[in-house]
């Protein structure tokens, strides 16, 4: 009888052949979750929490309602939908479509697949492009109401013979529990009496997107969502978007691919002007506000004069952060290292993060969140940013050893190879201490761009000589003895 069971669940089957290049409905549906992934929002509902990533052609990870895998965080706890994507109508007023019905029940009972959903808080999802409203609100209905109920009592409801005005289910809520009642291939495989059926069908979600009707309500709702991540809101800047996002489902789709917000965010950006997410939003205020706060102790003028152009520092610099990602930067007391080190943030980056000896004086990663005040890790608040970002850690040499530790952490965090792309480290120290930290960081685990350090020397006497030349009153404050006007 087991043999039997298993018969009823589909084979695996290659990507290329469940990912077809004529499954057009499928993008439209797959871009949703991912502009719900970048606008904070999830069509599975707000109690899933934020959407994390997609996965396509998700056979292999157990699911199988398996055109995409959606996985979320929540507060309560993570949970994942694997969803089947199918244009034409689906469920009616006679029910539900006995393939989705064996998948739903296999996947609850873990026939077939090591993921049963009786074990743990995932769903299964069907996405059809076309529902009667009267069926949509009966599946809404009953959803509302096996949530709040005990499952033999909710079954008590839709078995009752009672079909006068006192039954307490609909005509259309009977009928869909009818239909969802377990195979007979999958009837030795466990639990599958009526309450059972209930628990099954409470963990089902019935999505219905009209992307291919005309006009489309879920066309007009994905781009005012569109509209709302870009910064400038343009309309036709949110058509592309959509259109952008409808490809990376595209591409992906038939490879069964998977995309997470950073990769997302990769792809999209300098293409698009987006705004925070809204997730990261008050976390990132909290940071740049105590960035600009250290960084206005941060000279780069003196006595008003404009700022040295110091070109070939800057070019060396700006070298070993594109090439490296990362920047150890040395000089003697006063050479400017912090100056440098401001103006490349301000120049090069949309972002910066000033970090100073006392930032990070904590223990653990945690203690500093909650000291910060902010809500999610650090570098995931980083790698959440839409635009380029330096992070800066200035004079480094006068760090505790804990915060060298904690400073160290969050370099190889953001050094990876699997880390923000778009996310520089510039750390700035002594001259006399760069043997003693470099030593440090290969203990703390610091990443190899930051072994070696980019020495940098004070202003030339010609640069200083260049940068005052024009002012009528310099009065040896500067130049020296040397100077002509002096």
């Amino acid at each position: 009888m087991q043999a039997k069971s298993q018969r009823i669940v589909k084979q695996k089957a290659p990507v290329q052949l469940t990912g077809g290049a004529g499954f057009r409905y499928e993008n439209p549906v797959a871009a949703r979750f991912l502009l719900d992934m970048l606008a904070g929002t999830n069509a599975l509902g707000a109690e899933f929490g934020r959407v994390t990533r997609v996965d396509w052609q998700a056979r292999d990870s157990g699911w199988l309602a398996d055109d995409l895998a959606v996985s979320c965080r929540h507060s309560s706890g993570d949970r994942t939908a694997g969803i089947s994507i199918k244009s034409p109508q689906q469920v009616t007023r006679a029910g539900f479509p006995e393939n989705f019905v064996a998948a739903a029940w296999a996947q609850w009972l873990g026939v077939g697949t090591e993921r049963a959903l009786r074990n743990s808080n995932g769903i299964v999802v069907l996405v059809t492009g076309s529902l009667t409203h009267e069926v949509e609100e009966a599946w809404s209905n009953f959803l509302f109401e096996a949530l709040k109920t005990a499952p033999d009592r909710m079954a008590a409801r839709l078995t009752s013979s009672d079909a006068g005005d006192g039954s307490q289910s609909s005509i259309v809520q009977r009928a869909l529990f009818e239909s969802f009642r377990c195979p007979d291939a999958l009837r030795s495989a466990g639990e599958t009496d009526d309450s059972a059926t209930v628990q099954v069908m409470s963990r089902v979600c019935l999505l219905h997107f009209d992307y291919e009707a005309t006009p489309s309500r879920a066309l007009g709702q994905a781009l005012a969502d569109c509209q709302a991540v870009l910064k400038s809101s343009d309309a036709s800047q949110a058509e592309k978007l959509w259109r952008r996002l409808t490809d990376i489902a595209d591409q992906n789709r038939p490879a069964g691919g998977s995309i997470d917000l950073p990769k997302l965010l990769n792809e999209l950006r300098g293409e698009f002007d987006l705004r925070d997410h809204p997730d990261y939003q008050r976390d990132w205020e909290i940071l740049q506000r105590s960035s600009r706060d250290l960084m206005l102790d941060v000279r780069t003028q003196i006595g008003g004069l404009p700022e040295l152009p110091r070109a070939a520092a800057r070019a060396t610099i700006q070298t070993s952060l594109e090439q490296k990602r990362a920047c150890f930067l040395v000089g003697e007391s006063g050479c400017g290292k912090s100056a440098l080190a401001k103006d490349i943030g301000q120049a090069r980056y949309t972002r910066v993060v000033w970090i100073a000896e006392g930032t990070l004086d904590y223990a653990t990663a945690a203690q500093f969140e909650s000291g910060a005040g902010i809500s999610y890790p650090l570098v995931e608040i980083l790698t959440a940013l839409p635009e380029p970002c330096l992070i800066v850690f200035d004079g480094i040499e006068r760090y505790s050893e804990q915060a060298l530790r904690l400073a160290c952490r969050i370099m190889q965090q953001v050094l990876a190879d699997g880390g923000p792309q778009h996310v520089h480290v510039l750390a700035t120290a002594q001259f006399e201490a760069a043997d003693r930290l470099i030593r440090r960081f290969v203990e703390f685990g610091a990443p190899p761009a930051l072994h070696r350090a980019t020495p940098v020397s004070r202003p030339s006497e010609l640069e200083v000589q260049g940068l005052i030349a024009p002012s009528r009153d310099c009065n040896g404050l500067l130049c020296g003895p040397s100077c002509a006007r002096c």
